[in-house]
């Protein structure tokens, strides 16, 4: 059964954060999404939920740095990610927990890597490189598993890439051949690295995410399976002894997003973040 919810100590300012997430009975004020965006379960969802993978700060920060930088400041209210699907309905809720509690505890982390960076109409986006294949296989299990309720975007299994959303809705387009130029550069010059460690699921609310939960890749041993390869599942729990999801990944998660609406950035990231690295030049456009 679904039951993310857990004891709030005083000491635990996220509990409130991800109880609320939860449990709020009235649905949030925002704009209709299109008919395409909806989940097909023939009835108004109280919530959505995104679902993203999980990625270590290796990677996960300087990705974020890049779309702090690039993205237009007044919209950008979430982190740079990878999205597996964007719309996953309320009504469904223990069916997608259940079915990322076993996937998860038999996949095991996996190395991933920056690519190349593509155009989009108004941005600019850096595709998955180490990584797809496995990112692939995960989301069409998922999808398959699925397939009778996603929205028509999220059952699209051609043509969908694991990237990052650098730059977005920008109607200059000097600006976006420019900041593709740059990121072309910086990508080419270096190569940022890191592991994909799980999922994570986020309610949507009023264009800001709320984290909801963390599935951590559990797989060891002979039974577990990278993805793409097969494997035996072994059941995993992400609960602590009280039957309450942990809280450290999360905590990590808060730090590196510091984008998301989820509260104050704490200290321990303040001091662990790099420090944005510039390189000199016309128009100080080249982030390193």
């Amino acid at each position: 059964m679904f039951s993310p919810k857990r004891q709030a100590s005083p000491q635990d300012p996220c509990a409130e954060i991800i109880d609320s997430a939860v449990t709020s009975a009235a649905p949030s004020r925002r704009a209709s999404p299109q008919p395409s965006h909806k989940p097909n379960t023939g009835q108004e969802e109280e919530h959505v939920y995104v679902l993203t993978l999980n990625l270590s700060p290796s990677i996960s920060v300087p990705l974020d740095q890049l779309r702090e930088e690039y993205f237009p400041k007044h919209l950008n209210r979430t982190p740079a990610h990878i999205t597996l699907f964007h719309a996953l309905p309320h009504s469904q809720i223990e069916v997608i927990d259940a079915t990322l509690n076993r996937l998860a505890a038999r996949t095991r982390p996996y190395h991933i890597s920056t690519g190349k960076p593509f155009r989009l109409r108004k941005g600019v986006a850096v595709l998955l490189g180490s990584g797809d294949e496995q990112s692939q296989h995960l989301r069409e299990d998922l999808r398959e598993k699925w397939l009778q309720w996603l929205s028509q975007q999220d059952s699209k299994s051609r043509g969908w890439q694991p990237h990052w959303t650098i730059m977005n809705k920008v109607e200059e387009e000097k600006k976006v051949i420019s900041t593709f130029d740059t990121l072309r550069r910086i990508l080419f010059e270096e190569t940022y690295h890191g592991k994909a460690l799980g999922f994570d699921l986020w309610k949507y609310k009023s264009g800001g995410w709320e984290h909801v939960k963390e599935y951590r890749f559990q797989g060891v041993g002979s039974g577990a399976s990278t993805p793409g390869r097969g494997g035996r599942s072994r059941r995993n729990s992400l609960k602590d002894e009280g039957g309450l999801i942990k809280t450290n990944s999360w905590s990590r998660m808060a730090d590196v997003w510091q984008t998301v609406t989820l509260g104050k950035k704490s200290s321990s990231y303040s001091s662990s973040r790099p420090e944005s690295r510039r390189q000199s030049g016309s128009g100080g456009d080249g982030m390193r």
